[in-house]
């Protein structure tokens, strides 16, 4: 085994500790912070060990995923069962994912054979599916790998399956076990005492009860419930004087610790036990107690109006009991009574229908029945003939027939009794025979399994049936436990047996079911032979046919299989096994359309029990409207092409989610007439279609709505939701004692209903009625998780109200809160809840994460909805993250008061006051009797005041101005605020310390606005005077730069004429040089026209090279004939001004004597 460092089994030591102790933060800090420190180490196993602690925290405390922990040690091969067993607990923890932990664990399993924890895994989640038998398979191989260092949970979990598969005996031997390795296991404790209440083993349970007392010291019920055996106890042996001592110091010990309601159980208890001395008066007294804070109590009820029967109060007793019985029919009890009382009085007719209830259905097994009808029956010949041969029937079929409802009901002694008694009678009884043989299987009772067997062989000598119904019946066990290798030789000699006196089609049966037993043990080539021969007697016994398509299935013959298939579908519709193989093939082979249909058909009629079904049809089932509108529709469509009629109950369910009011109004006229409200009764079947057509009128005919819902009450009381869409339509219309009415209503209907209490808890709380709110919630027996859901509401409301006990109160609300997501990981009101409660208490971090977890999800709670952002916003506000508060509540567009009070806050941590004035105005115009809101506001004003003038050196007149009508408005708000009138210990100190803000602010005004106003007047001067002194210094700077502009300007207009000068110098020189030049060749070049004239004239080019001499020729004498006279263009000057200073010497060719340019 690896060795951890010291260092980090001290941490990992710590960290349990914190963790055991409930605080997870510390635990988690610890581990985080030794992670990043070992991250650099050389052991990586001391990293692992880190991470996979910290990854088992993450899980528990309802992550979906842990991969982020476990990224950077996941990569070794020695690793991953132990990643894959953290990510099935994670799967397992969120309480959604058991098909996936599954997958997980089996996978873990499979990486490492010697990884037995995951099959510790795996047998939680067989428990949780109610699976068990595997269940305790998984625990049994961890405790042989383990031995005596398996944890307790492994025995307590045997226990606990042993319990739920009634073999009581081994359940208490492995409880037992698992307390001497921890004594003090509260699990373990309660799983005993209600095995010991069961066996009604009195002197264990008192044991059981002590030691639960010492580690639950407040646990009332306990004891309730100890009390409770001991009279029925001590009445079944008639010893009632005997142990009334021990019952009433038991009793008086639970009123120590009991709250009002376990109080009033005691009270009943107590009663119920001087009736049965013989004390009426006293037994009326606590009788009387007990109704007052119970008054649904329905076994108190029937003890005191027997006390009455017994008292002579005739009339009183008989108006009790026939309440009683319109609202609790057909108990036993009460209708003893009625028919005694009935019977004395001489009411023969009320007499004889008790009797007959009671003897037909309601108490068949009771000899005060029988009695009570006997002495009826001998008012009537006829009726007594009709009694004799009905109770000489029962007595004959009574046995058998309970035997059976024994067996159904899971009570295998009882029903082994009853059934050994039924063959007592009559030995020969097949019937009885094969039920027996069914139990001994169950009970894996090998040797009675044998001569259960034996007898029928006897009896039935040469019929085959039986022995292969036995096989039968072996092979379902068999695969049921698991267990088909250990049964396949006795299956194998059963059907060997029936081979030797069956007929040639009980033959095949046998071939058949020797095929099945092999395709179970992976012997594929034998079982096709063996399924092929009885095929070829039998070509029509459906079961052969449907296992050999699995064989060929499981051969990987997909083709084959799939043709067998279709062809049973077709033959057979609707078979659930021909389904699942075809859906699954459907599904491998991208047949969509045809695993949908499949699974559609599978999950609404063929098999909506089978959890198969479900998994296939997985992905049709969404929560989402649209997704269903679209599901719906296609099962229609599937249907309509299928030529079935569309069920009424899917028109029903499209035209509901279509919100198609006129469709549901002609399917319910269809199926019921117009005119529904007059009909005697209502179907059960139309329930749903009443109740939808009620829900989608409320929007548009409320009148008619609540019509329906009314009828729905009447001809169905005990369904509950009209009562619950009663009181909100009533609660929306402001009717509150309607409300209230109808909640009263479905209690007395169905009493202890959880919903109603809470919204009736809910309903008070609203109405400002905070401890008759709290008094409902509490007065529910257990703890169903509405009630407790409602009751952590109210306390979290109290814990906001700053009250002494509010720490109590918020406290409250979180262990509410943890119970029900511990009972229910999904639940959302009870996460978001959590998340409040947590944000009271400071543990920021945990709270926003919680509400992080609700935001990944669309819960359907309108609450949620409405209040996600604003909480969020609380979070990040109580983290000092302002402005991710700011955009929470900027998203809300319909921002409570509170809300836009939390806004201001924001704007204010951001020195924004003028916009959180706004917003602080703004909520006081929508709500101006919220007194929050005036101080919130006076504050800000005075905030504003505060800042402005701390933060400025001098004022200006109007800026004083601006700061006194502020503050003036802020002292104007606060004396509004100061004089409301409340005994509140809040408001007082509120308006103490407003009070003393004001005076500050008063006071600052009067020190510091004069002088800042004075300052500002300096200011203002000095500011004046050093505006005069830039003015002359801004006009010395102007006047200076108008000189320099001038004097540019001079010196720009003498370049401008030196160039000129210069320029016309050049010209005249170049003119008189030109001059003595041009005549001399223009001589030459008269000569030379006149010699080549000839040539000229013949060639265009020389022409036109003449013309432009002639012309170049004319310019120069223009040239030469005149001056030139101003200043000459840029062109004119050429080449010299653009490549030379006009101020230096223009370049010529020195050497030419006439002065020409080269």
């Amino acid at each position: 085994m690896t060795e951890l460092s010291d260092e980090v089994q001290r941490t990992l030591g710590d960290a349990l500790s914190a963790f055991s102790r409930g605080d997870i933060g510390d635990a988690v800090s610890l581990l985080d912070a030794a992670s990043l420190e070992h991250r650099t180490y050389q052991q990586v196993h001391d990293l692992f060990a880190l991470r996979c602690m910290r990854a088992s925290i993450a899980a528990m405390s309802g992550e979906r995923s842990i991969s982020s922990y476990m990224a950077d040690v996941s990569s070794s091969h020695m690793h991953n069962a132990v990643v894959l067993y953290l990510e099935g607990l994670a799967a397992m923890a969120s309480g959604t994912g058991l098909q996936t932990a599954s997958v997980k664990f089996e996978e873990a399993s499979r990486a490492d054979p010697h990884f037995v924890i995951a099959r510790l895994g795996l047998a939680a989640v067989h428990y949780y599916r109610g699976h068990y038998k595997e269940s305790f398979s998984q625990y049994r191989v961890v405790l042989q790998t383990l031995g005596s260092k398996a944890p307790p949970i492994v025995r307590v979990g045997m226990g606990l399956c042993a319990y739920r598969l009634n073999r009581l005996d081994y359940a208490q031997k492995m409880l037992e076990r698992a307390l001497e390795v921890n004594s003090d296991d509260e699990l373990a404790l309660l799983v005993l005492l209600v095995i010991f209440l069961d066996c009604r083993q009195m002197s264990k349970v008192i044991e059981v009860v002590g030691r639960l007392r010492l580690i639950l010291p407040t646990n009332a019920v306990v004891i309730l419930k100890v009390s409770d055996l001991v009279y029925f106890r001590a009445v079944a042996q008639g010893r009632v004087k005997a142990f009334a001592p021990s019952i009433s110091r038991l009793l008086t010990e639970v009123r120590g610790v009991a709250n009002l309601e376990e109080a009033a159980i005691a009270d009943y208890q107590e009663g119920r036990l001087n009736m049965a001395l013989g004390n009426f008066s006293k037994a009326r007294v606590l009788l009387d107690a007990a109704l007052q804070t119970l008054p649904n109590l329905l076994a108190a009820r029937i003890h005191y109006a027997r006390l009455l029967l017994l008292s002579g109060k005739d009339k009183e007793s008989e108006q009790m009991l026939l309440r009683i019985n319109a609202e609790h029919p057909n108990q036993k009890e009460v209708l003893l009574m009625l028919g005694a009382q009935a019977a004395r009085l001489g009411l023969h007719e009320r007499a004889l229908e008790c009797s007959k209830r009671l003897t037909e259905g309601v108490a068949p097994e009771d000899i005060r029945s029988w009695s009570l009808a006997s002495w009826c029956a001998r008012l009537n010949k006829e009726e007594a003939r009709k009694f004799s041969s009905l109770v000489a029937r029962i007595q004959k079929e009574m046995g058998k027939t309970m035997g059976l409802c024994a067996y159904r009901l899971n009570r295998l002694d009882y029903a082994q009794k009853m059934l050994e008694r039924a063959l007592e009678v009559n030995s020969d009884d097949e019937l009885a025979l094969l039920v027996l043989l069914v139990i001994f299987l169950d009970c894996r009772q090998m040797s009675k399994v044998i001569e259960v067997v034996g007898r029928l062989r006897l009896i039935l000598p040469t019929n085959a049936v039986v022995i292969l119904k036995v096989s039968d019946l072996v092979y379902f066990r068999a695969v049921a436990q698991g267990r088909v290798k250990a049964f396949a030789p006795s299956i194998s000699r059963l059907l060997t047996e029936v081979r030797g006196v069956a007929n040639l089609e009980e033959a095949a049966i046998a071939d058949y079911q020797e095929g099945r037993l092999n395709m179970a043990l992976g012997n594929f080539s034998k079982a096709r032979v063996l399924l092929d021969a009885a095929l070829q007697t039998l070509p029509n016994l459906l079961a052969a046919r449907i296992h050999y398509a699995r064989l060929l299935l499981l051969s990987g013959k997909d083709k084959e299989s799939e043709q067998m298939l279709l062809r049973i579908n077709a033959e057979h519709p609707n078979q659930k096994e021909v389904l699942l193989m075809l859906g699954a093939q459907a599904a491998r082979l991208g047949l969509h359309e045809r695993a949908l249909e499949c699974s559609k058909r599978l999950t609404e009629g063929v098999a909506p029990e089978d959890i198969r079904s479900w998994s296939l049809a997985s992905w049709c089932a969404r929560l989402n409207k649209e997704e269903a509108r679209k599901f719906s529709s296609l099962v229609a469509r599937i249907q309509k092409e299928m030529g079935k009629t569309t069920p009424t109950q899917l028109l029903v369910n499209i035209a509901t989610l279509n919100k198609d009011v006129d469709g549901l109004q002609r399917i319910l006229d269809q199926e019921l007439g117009a005119d529904v409200l007059s009909l005697p009764t209502l179907a059960v079947a139309h329930i749903p279609i009443v109740f939808n057509l009620a829900l989608l009128l409320e929007e548009k005919d409320r009148v008619r709505s609540r019509q329906l819902y009314i009828f729905l009450v009447k001809k169905h009381g005990y369904f509950q939701l009209p009562y619950f869409r009663l009181h909100e339509l009533a609660k929306t219309d402001g009717l509150l004692k309607q409300a209230v009415a109808w909640l009263v209503l479905l209690q007395q209907i169905v009493p202890d209903e959880p919903y109603s209490i809470a919204s009736l808890g809910q309903l008070l709380f609203e109405q400002q009625r905070f401890m008759a709110s709290l008094s409902v919630l509490r007065s529910v027996k257990g703890r169903p998780l509405p009630v407790v859901l409602g009751l952590g509401a109210a306390y979290l409301r109290c814990g906001q109200h700053h009250w002494e006990d509010s720490r109590r109160f918020v406290s409250g609300a979180r262990d509410r809160f943890s119970f029900v997501l511990r009972r229910d990981k999904g639940n959302m009101l009870a996460a978001h809840g959590l998340a409040c409660c947590l944000g009271l208490e400071g543990q920021y971090e945990c709270c926003q994460s919680l509400l992080d977890r609700v935001g990944e999800v669309l819960p359907n709670c309108q609450y949620i909805r409405r209040h996600y952002g604003a909480h969020m916003a609380n979070a990040k506000i109580l983290s000092g993250s302002f402005k991710q508060a700011r955009d929470y509540l900027e998203r809300d567009k319909q921002r409570t008061p509170l809300q836009m009070s939390s806004l201001a806050f924001c704007l204010l941590s951001e020195e924004r006051y003028s916009e959180a004035i706004a917003v602080l105005t703004e909520a006081m115009d929508a709500c101006p009797n919220h007194s929050f809101l005036l101080y919130n506001l006076a504050l800000v004003h005075c905030a504003s005041f505060v800042a402005s003038v701390s933060s400025k050196q001098a004022l200006t007149i109007d800026e004083a101005r601006s700061l006194r009508r502020s503050l003036a408005t802020g002292l104007e708000i606060a004396n509004r605020f100061i004089k409301i009138n409340g005994n509140s210990q809040t408001l007082r100190v509120a308006q103490t310390f407003l009070r003393f803000v004001c005076i500050y602010c008063v006071d600052l005004n009067d020190r510091e606005i004069k002088k800042l106003i004075a300052a500002g007047l300096q200011a203002a001067a000095e500011f004046e005077k050093q505006n005069e002194l830039w003015r002359r210094v801004f006009g010395s700077y102007i006047e200076e730069k108008r000189a320099a502009d001038e004097r540019r300007e001079a010196d720009e207009r003498k370049r401008c004429e030196q160039e000129q000068q210069l320029a016309r110098e050049i010209l005249e020189g170049f003119n008189r040089a030109r001059g003595g030049e041009t005549a001399k060749f223009n001589g030459d070049t008269d000569n030379w026209v006149g010699t080549h004239q000839e040539d000229i004239s013949a060639d265009p080019t020389s022409r036109h090279l003449f013309e432009d001499e002639n012309i170049a020729h004319s310019q120069s004498d223009t040239m030469s004939g005149k001056e030139v006279y101003g200043t000459p263009e840029v062109g004119e000057i050429g080449s010299t001004a653009e490549q030379a200073d006009p101020s230096e010497e223009v370049p010529t060719n020195a050497g030419n004597g006439n002065g020409r340019q080269e």
